[in-house]
């Protein structure tokens, strides 16, 4: 009887997974250097910025987005649609000049929640009404006229942000203008009893800023990076492994059957809902999430949208199977976007172990390795050109923030002598010059154009587009097009001739991966019958590698590749007398067998108590050990060893039933066994420290050194952009005799 086939494959993604948002509460830093902002708008036209919530400013939609973005911390299209403790701050009165700030809270209950943030900001004078006059709402409500009216008289000339539909122009007589004196609280401005005469817009010069604060709003600042790498990123993340999660749960054959339109869906209809209520949804139309199979990734325009009809079984060279698919994606009313060249092949799978009977009985014939044929030539020419991409990309990222090439002709250019340099034999039929196409631009944060040279405080996507990959055939076949693109930061220096920091924040979601489908190189299917032969019966055992030490494969188990490109794979561990079997649920199986395959091995077991995971290094003795053909097509040299990682249940059954078997073959067959050492440089543990079986989407964290250091400068650049603030005027001399009062209130420190 055959056992059913078990595969590591992980559970599909639900709404469990969705990332989670933590919002990380305002500093008084980040306050003052948002009030700079703001304060950069006032000139001699407009010589302070008038902002009244509530109803004593017909609820103007402008408050409401000052307020989202000055005291609750909102980014981009947040400001416009969030609605934030409207109650509370319904009766602010913000007023901005260019050297000072006035800002009237309402209550004292606010005024005391807020001093805590606000009472640190320079430049900035707070002022509420006291609990007795909160009681009387005459009195009240004459506390914030007069507060109102002492800010505001100073000046002449007053920016405010006027209703869309209003025709706002200087002219105090144009409409616009007008709108200010249905306000309540500006027509108390011509009570006499206050002392006043006419209209607020007879003494006042109106100028309407709506068209300035987008400038200020959908700009990066610090606490806009922060989002966009923490959280922005990792919900574009989520959709983009939802949308991969398709051709996990699938068996090789059936991916055969999968549609362009079938992969893209869950990212797709992630961004088109995104953009049912956005204003600028034409604009961002052509970010629209797309997959582009086989030889229809060399389509451009409109051709390039995804389509229903075209499946995995049919676009491929010349009607055969795809063997790669070109996805690109967005977030919508946001900046973030990638693509990625992803494999229906492995490239040719590893060797196989040797054919077993159906009786059990091994038949005695050499390890037959899985046919690389012309479908997994082709795949490598893909893979390589690929890793070609992958490689100038970086080159690209690395000379635009060193300012060695600071616009796309200069990108182009560096990118066709780069691949050039390279020299790669499987490149040896492609036209670079007329294929290789660079893409540079940059977006605000609501998904706008925005100006993308080097340090403007927008976010940038770099693509790096290889069309018409040829074949070493002769002549040769046209294969498709490889792409790769990432979304990042980068600031200007913070001195001259300094170091402009740059991040990439789409870097970490997976660049380069596979899946088999139903071709010679499918051996999931054929390993696991072979060992669920072993698996059957106690009795049966493998010529050379022996019998199966556990009945169950080790689950959730990473294979360190030390291949740059693909850094690790996650599958399972099938444990064998004298050998392994671990097994991708995307690629295949890979098989090692000590006495032939290693010269050395290193069992780094951490402490009992730590959860950390045991690694089992494999220093490999066969220069020509056959790995999947995806890690062959690298750039660089293949490291001769590789590091299986294990966690959890995998790494408390390695110890108790499998490693004292191990060593004792290791020991027989005279292969160096060691207990302490480190992983061999240039494999990448950082992604095989989880134990879960899905791990969460999180992409990026703070503590990472290198997003750590980029937002502190970050935030020294938002400090240095406006500083100093307008001088205020010169105060008048002192008085003969006068002295000066210094009054600390609060608790010490």
């Amino acid at each position: 009887k055959m056992v059913v086939d078990r595969r590591d494959a992980p559970p599909p993604l639900g709404l469990d997974g969705v990332p989670s948002r933590d919002d990380r509460a305002l500093t008084p830093a980040e306050v003052r250097n948002r009030l700079r902002e703001l304060q950069a708008l006032c000139d001699g036209e407009k010589e302070a910025l008038l902002f009244v919530s509530g109803v004593d400013g017909k609820y103007n939609d402008g408050a409401r987005k000052v307020l989202n973005y000055l005291l609750h911390g909102c980014c981009g299209s947040e400001i416009y649609s969030a609605s934030r403790s409207l109650e509370e701050f319904d009766e602010v009165v913000l007023v901005v000049s260019a050297s000072d700030c006035f800002l009237y809270l309402g209550g004292s209950n606010v005024f005391w929640k807020m001093a805590p943030l606000l009472g640190q900001v320079g430049d900035m004078q707070l002022l509420g009404a006291t609990p007795e006059e909160e009681e009387d709402m005459d009195r009240f409500e004459e506390r914030k006229i007069i507060a109102f009216l002492h800010a505001i008289e100073p000046f002449k000339g007053v920016g405010v942000e006027l209703s869309p539909s209003s025709d706002a122009t200087a002219n105090t007589k144009a409409p616009g203008a007008m709108e200010l004196e249905k306000w309540p609280l500006v027509q108390v401005y011509g009570v006499e009893e206050l002392g006043k005469k006419g209209f607020f817009t007879m003494r006042h010069r109106i100028t309407d800023v709506a068209p300035l604060l987008p400038r200020v709003y959908l700009q990066l600042d610090r606490r806009a990076a922060e989002q966009i790498i923490l959280y922005h990123v990792d919900m574009l993340a989520f959709h983009w492994a939802t949308s991969l999660d398709a051709l996990d749960h699938m068996q090789p054959n059936d991916r055969l059957r999968v549609s362009e339109a079938t992969l893209i869906d869950p990212a797709l209809s992630y961004f088109t809902y995104g953009l049912l209520r956005a204003a600028n949804a034409a604009v961002q139309q052509k970010h629209l999430p797309r997959v582009s199979l086989g030889v229809r990734t060399n389509n451009t325009g409109q051709d390039r949208m995804s389509s229903s009809e075209a499946k995995v079984a049919n676009a491929g060279v010349a009607g055969h199977a795809a063997l790669h698919v070109v996805m690109e994606a967005a977030e919508p009313n946001g900046p973030v976007r990638l693509a990625r060249t992803h494999f229906l092949s492995n490239g040719g799978a590893a060797a196989r172990m040797r054919t077993l009977d159906w009786d059990g009985k091994e038949i005695e014939q050499a390890d037959n390795p899985s046919g690389r044929g012309p479908s997994s030539a082709y795949a490598r020419c893909l893979m390589t050109a690929y890793a070609a991409a992958m490689h100038v990309h970086a080159k690209l990222i690395e000379a635009f923030c060193s300012g060695r090439a600071r616009d796309q002709p200069a990108l182009q250019a560096l990118a066709l002598q780069t691949l050039t340099h390279l020299n790669l034999e499987w490149l040896r039929n492609c036209d670079l010059a007329s294929n290789v196409l660079v893409s540079l631009s940059a977006s605000d944060l609501a998904g706008d154009p925005a100006d993308c040279s080097p340090g403007s405080r927008f976010a940038k996507y770099l693509e790096v587009r290889l069309s018409h990959v040829q074949s070493l055939d002769s002549p040769p076949a046209d294969l498709g097009a490889v792409v790769f693109g990432e979304t990042f930061l980068d600031a200007s220096p913070l001195e001259t001739g300094g170091v402009s920091p740059c991040v990439v924040v789409t870097e970490k979601i997976p660049r380069h991966t596979g899946w088999v489908t139903g071709r010679l190189e499918a051996d999931t299917d054929y390993m696991h019958a072979q060992l669920s032969r072993l698996r059957a019966s106690g009795k049966n055992r493998h010529l050379s590698l022996g019998g199966l030490l556990t009945t169950e494969p080790l689950a959730h188990v990473k294979l360190l590749t030390g291949v740059e490109e693909m850094a690790s794979l996650k599958g399972e561990v099938w444990a064998l007398d004298k050998g392994l079997v671990f097994s991708s649920p995307r690629l295949g199986s890979l098989v090692v067998e000590f006495a032939t395959d290693a010269r050395a091995v290193d069992i780094l077991t951490p402490d009992a108590q730590s959860d950390e995971a045991l690694e089992i290094v494999v220093h490999l003795a066969n220069p020509a050990f056959v790995r999947y053909g995806i890690l062959e097509a690298s750039l660089s040299a293949l490291p001769q060893a590789l590091v299986l990682s294990f966690h959890g249940a995998a790494r408390r059954a390695l110890v108790t039933q499998v490693l004292p078997t191990w060593k004792g073959s290791l020991s027989e067959a005279g292969v160096e066994t060691r207990s302490s050492g480190t992983i061999p440089v240039g494999f990448d543990d950082s992604a095989a420290r989880s134990s879960s079986e899905r791990e969460s989407i999180s992409v990026n964290s703070a503590q990472d050194p290198v997003i750590s250091a980029f937002l502190q400068h970050y935030q020294a650049c938002d400090a240095q952009l406006h500083v100093p603030a307008a001088p205020r005027p010169p105060a008048p001399p002192p008085a003969p005799g006068a002295c000066s009062v210094v009054a600390f209130i609060g608790q010490p420190g």
